[in-house]
């Protein structure tokens, strides 16, 4: 999640499903949407401790029942209301997926007059990506 400067608010958000929780693990996600000069908050969980070599102002804060990051918190439990609310259950396969689309509409709430034409071209002009479901599905 991105705080906007002089704590303007929150600017773009995303989320990634894994298998495990460690600082290996979250080292591709980081690459993919953090700066390595971004100022990165986090907790004070160890398994932080490595990506500090690559993200020098990667700073650990305790969690203070959850007053130093607010807006995080916020930001979960609107996901956690969107998901029981919209698809009221959710399967391990599916999540990666709801979790894209909400933060597709989420980093795009200042522009919904044109999400609508966005997703069209982005659907046009790109290839499709297909999704490996190991159960099937039937349609209710």
């Amino acid at each position: 999640m991105e705080i906007l400067d002089d704590n303007k608010g929150v600017g773009r958000a995303y989320a990634q499903v894994l298998d495990h929780a460690s600082g290996e693990d979250f080292k591709p996600f980081f690459n993919d949407y953090i700066s390595h000069d971004a100022h990165v908050v986090t907790d004070e969980w160890k398994g932080y401790l490595p990506l500090k070599k690559e993200y020098p102002l990667l700073e650990q804060l305790p969690l203070n029942k959850g007053g130093n990051m607010k807006e995080l918190h916020i930001h979960m439990m609107n996901i956690q209301g969107w998901l029981r609310g919209i698809h009221h259950h959710c399967t391990k396969e599916r999540l990666q997926g709801y979790l894209d689309e909400y933060h597709f509409r989420y980093n795009r709430r200042a522009y919904m007059d044109t999400i609508f034409d966005v997703l069209i071209r982005k659907m046009v002009l790109n290839q499709p990506k297909r999704m490996n479901i190991n159960k099937k599905t039937t349609a209710t």
